[in-house]
């Protein structure tokens, strides 16, 4: 079983972290104190949350209150319920897209799309304007169809008539995901995901492309388009509201069903991705392709009017019960700040792991409490989310179950570690080219190295490295000494923590603050004998060559299943001349036993150092703190822990 489920990254928190967190919510002040909405005036203390065990993928806020309705004194308590498979959090990067002056001869060419029918359509784009009077955003050679923008409003052009939205407020210098889809007669807009409007498609009409695709092309009375457009996609059928949701911030393959255009603007070119057609940039029109990573936050609704459910348990005087007119405020309240997509934060040169896509779901379990989890489930680089339903993915997965003493887990699949982790590792270590580093995902994902490389005392030909239950095996093969050894070496790292027990089984001590580290037990053998000496073999094991194990630093680092063999490079001239050099391999046996003790020693005191150093690091929400438990190696990474939002113990 995956440790993800095909997700990129796994975190869950149960009912113990939620209750932190709705602490530290309205500690900090990100929760309201208050509540004022018409004839309510409200006090309210701080929100109890919880895993809803009657709604799946349900949360509430359970809060209390004190106030006034129409100045008379009331007081009792708000239920709101959080539907999380309707929020999602997008962090929108996008490196290449095309600029455009909102000149008329500024435009991008993208050829004929013979095929497009809009008996079922999709024409859909990520812009980025601050102009509000009319813009063509995609148009087609004849004038129709054409998606534009007017008063930020939605228009799409159909046969001479302008169908638009009521009003989708895009023009506000943000990234929007803009899309038209057409069913039935009838056009549905969006905008970040979320449908806007649906307006009848008079007559019913079959359009077919009469011409080429442009991009910002100024046409029927709209001008061309001011401001950055990119991830502009045709389609020939009709998409889902699912559809769009889950895939307007992932970068697709070209095999999509009924894709036919679509266009991202890498390599400094205009090219449809589904049949490579060249395209022709016009004017001052061009690609702008960033070379740091910038990231802006979104806090998205997919649903808004189905996404909150608010009850209520009032006394007013003598009388008491829900009040249907607080529960109508309040809901018309969250779906007014629902109803649009809201900008939590933005960053420049941020990590190229950084989640791009994080959806949410519970799970409850009737006969184990610490099995009530929500659970956040990520995929970064704009990888496209797994098909599978992940309700039914995780009902029974054990993998992420938390155990007790802890209240959160993330979990991280094998490929997403080796591929945005070890693969720039690699690449900085034996100072190569990116593509000499291969990352194939599977069971178990695997990083090789491609080719041979020189270094300064070895040729290194080949390098592996993958998870397996053990930990994080390294195999690497190469020659040495002027091509006259070839040397293998072959280990497993494992992280553990809190394994004191682990240690005094295997009876290396651990070691307190001020004392050197311990090497463990090596079993070394050199092939001496007339039979064994003609394989000319050297052959050095270690076992758990270091545990570090202290009050203050529960991280326990050890080395498994280490194998060191040095072998004459037969095909070398120059062995035929080193008898001497044989005769002496007994003697130079314990010098290179040291060499490489030293050599893992150094790997495992810098990888601990900085393992300690991350351990307080791993942030969940501002400044949290992360408490280290558990470490399982199982097809990737599962860390159990106790996070504490904000960092504060108290909370």
């Amino acid at each position: 079983m995956s440790t993800t489920n095909g997700w990129d990254l796994v975190c869950g928190f149960n009912q113990d972290y939620l209750s932190a967190l709705g602490a530290y919510l309205y500690a900090s002040g990100k929760f309201p104190h208050g509540y004022q909405s018409g004839a309510y005036d409200l006090t309210l203390e701080p929100p109890d949350l919880t895993i809803s065990a009657d709604s799946p993928n349900t949360i509430a806020f359970k809060v209390s209150f004190e106030g006034t309705q129409a100045g008379k004194p009331m007081s009792g308590y708000v239920n709101m319920a959080v539907d999380l498979s309707k929020v999602a959090i997008d962090y929108v990067n996008q490196p290449s897209y095309l600029q455009l002056g909102g000149n008329s001869s500024d435009y991008a060419d993208c050829g004929n799309l013979d095929s497009f029918n809009s008996q079922g359509c999709t024409l859909e784009a990520w812009i980025n304007t601050s102009v509000k009077t009319a813009q063509n955003i995609l148009v087609f050679d004849g004038g129709s169809p054409s998606l534009s923008m007017n008063n930020n409003r939605l228009t799409l052009n159909w046969d001479g008539a302008n169908l638009s939205t009521d009003g989708t407020d895009i023009s506000d210098g943000n990234w929007h995901h803009v899309a038209a889809v057409v069913n039935n007669n009838e056009i549905t807009f969006y905008k970040d995901g979320q449908a806007k409007d649906e307006v009848p498609l008079f007559g019913g009409s079959t359009k077919s492309s009469a011409g080429d695709l442009r991009l910002g092309y100024e046409n029927g009375g709209s001008s061309a388009f001011a401001g950055n457009l990119t991830q502009v996609r045709a389609w020939t059928v009709a998409r889902t509201a699912q559809q769009i949701q889950q895939s307007l911030n992932a970068n697709l393959s070209s095999s999509q069903t009924g894709l036919i255009g679509y266009w991202i603007f890498t390599d400094d070119a205009v090219i449809n991705q589904v049949n490579k057609q060249p395209g022709t940039l016009s004017g001052s029109a061009a690609i702008v392709e960033q070379t740091q990573p910038s990231f802006a936050s979104y806090l998205l609704f997919w649903d808004p009017q189905n996404t909150f459910t608010v009850t209520s348990d009032v006394t007013i005087g003598t009388a008491s019960g829900d009040n249907p007119g607080l529960d109508r405020t309040i809901t018309a309240s969250m779906e007014a700040y629902a109803s649009s997509a809201h900008i939590m934060g933005s960053q420049s040169g941020g990590s190229t792991f950084m989640p791009t896509t994080i959806n949410f779901i519970t799970r409850t379990s009737a006969s184990n409490p610490n099995a009530d989890q929500m659970l956040g489930l990520m995929m970064t680089q704009n990888r496209p989310q797994p098909s599978e339903d992940p309700n039914q993915a995780f009902a029974d997965d054990p993998q992420t179950l938390i155990p007790s003493g802890s209240n959160s887990v993330v979990g991280l699949w094998d490929y997403v570690f080796l591929y945005y982790m070890m693969a720039p590792a690699m690449v900085k270590a034996l100072h190569v080219d990116s593509s000499q580093i291969q990352v194939t995902a599977g069971e178990p994902s695997q990083l090789v190295l491609q080719g041979e490389v020189n270094l300064k005392k070895m040729r290194v030909t080949k390098l592996k490295m993958y998870i397996n239950d053990d930990g994080l095996f390294l195999g690497v093969q190469g020659y040495i000494c002027n091509e006259l050894i070839f040397a293998s070496l072959q280990a497993t790292l494992n992280l553990v923590v809190n394994n004191a027990a682990s240690a005094a089984e295997q009876s290396i001590p651990a070691q307190s603050a001020s004392e050197q580290p311990a090497l463990g037990k090596v079993l070394f053998s050199f092939k001496n004998s007339p039979a064994e000496r003609s394989a000319e073999t050297f052959v050095l094991t270690m076992w758990n060559p270091y545990v570090r194990d202290t009050a203050s630093d529960t991280l326990t680092l050890s080395l498994k299943n280490v194998s060191f063999q040095l072998a004459w490079n037969q095909s070398s001239p120059d062995v035929q001349n080193c008898e001497e050099v044989l005769a002496l391999m007994p003697v130079m046996a314990p010098c290179i036993e040291s060499c490489c003790q030293g050599i893992l020693l150094l790997i495992q005191e810098t990888a601990v150092s900085k393992a300690t150093a991350k351990q307080q690091q791993v942030s969940l929400t501002e400044n949290a703190k992360f408490d280290l438990n558990e470490i399982v190696f199982d097809d990737g990474f599962i860390l159990f822990g106790t996070a504490i939002p904000g960092g504060s113990s108290s909370a």
